[in-house]
């Protein structure tokens, strides 16, 4: 009786805040009751939040999925709204840098990708002096458009290695012509050698495909999957070389969210030195912890910020900073 009442009760508490019972039925949360703290009005075939000054419609709100406490930080957060491209695409617009950056909703996925970059700024900097950026593990074009928003970010290579994921990559720089500029996609995955491999297509359309075995093995695509990709992998070492050479005289930001790859990556990298060349690392490290990482990277004359303990089996987020 009282696993019936709880979601009762708390699509009732929604309802008296935001006055309308389908949109309260829509912010229902997974976990935690969200707030909102601001009425709904009827807009047309949507709701109009004024103390936000945010518009959102139901097919819209349907992208969210049932995830009410994503709706409700998407209601909530400031500089960010829905428009819809030439062809009528729902599409997020952010501000970054006091520029406009637009991004597809095509799911609660890409929504949380969105969220990730543009509402928790995971990949915040102010540097000064010029950079280049190599964004291992592009995804839908997110965290490099981010970048391409500093007026101090002359360029940004982006690596992505599944077909699916950078089409909609594409799709995003395309939403951005005067960002898109700035920004190269290169084809493929980097490692530690020069391969090809046949790998799972991401179980989530376009979202979390992984290149190493202990994550397939977690997310139980080692086995089973009905589509298969190959997928390019080229060594890290000559790749950062010609980067370098390409762009002498800016920093090099080194961003990585590559799915486990990051151990082998951050392992070659020390070993051959090349950790020198880097001025600012930002990754996210699964399920294998951060220890090993965070050695290598204190050991290369870096200091490290990360927000929780990193112990075995959790993912989260590293910085390191190269000490002046």
């Amino acid at each position: 009786m009282v696993k019936l009442l709880k979601p009762i009760t708390t699509w009732y508490r929604l309802w008296k805040q935001v006055g309308d019972p389908f949109l309260a039925y829509r912010l229902l949360p997974k976990t935690a009751t969200p707030r909102v703290d601001a009425r709904a009005e009827r807009s047309g075939d949507g709701f109009r939040f004024a103390k936000y000054d945010k518009n959102v419609n139901r097919r819209q709100i349907r992208l969210f999925e049932g995830d009410g406490e994503l709706l409700s930080t998407y209601v909530k957060a400031p500089g960010l709204r829905f428009e819809s491209d030439k062809s009528g695409r729902d599409v997020v617009c952010a501000t970054c840098n006091g520029r406009p950056v637009r991004l597809l909703a095509r799911d609660s996925g890409s929504l949380k990708v969105i969220r990730e970059v543009y509402i928790d700024r995971l990949y915040d900097f102010h540097g000064r002096g010029r950079y280049v950026v190599m964004d291992v593990g592009m995804n839908v074009g997110a965290a490099s458009l981010f970048f391409a928003s500093h007026p101090n970010v002359e360029k940004v290579v982006g690596y992505e290695p599944f077909p699916g994921t950078r089409a909609v990559a594409s799709e995003n720089l395309s939403l951005n012509p005067e960002l898109a500029d700035k920004i190269e996609i290169r084809p493929y995955g980097l490692g530690v050698r020069d391969t090809t491999i046949e790998v799972p297509e991401p179980s989530a359309g376009y979202l979390g495909g992984t290149t190493t075995d202990f994550m397939l093995e977690a997310s139980g695509e080692a086995q089973g999957s009905a589509r298969k990709t190959k997928v390019e992998i080229r060594d890290i070492l000559p790749e950062l070389q010609r980067i370098l050479e390409q762009h002498r005289g800016c920093s090099l930001l080194l961003k990585m969210d590559c799915e486990g790859a990051e151990y082998d990556l951050l392992a070659s990298m020390e070993a051959s030195g090349r950790l020198a060349d880097v001025d600012t690392l930002m990754l996210e490290y699964h399920l294998k912890g951060k220890e090993s990482l965070t050695e290598s990277l204190t050991g290369a004359g870096f200091t490290t910020i990360s927000p929780n303990s990193g112990m075995p089996g959790t993912c989260d987020m590293l910085y390191a900073f190269k000490r002046s």
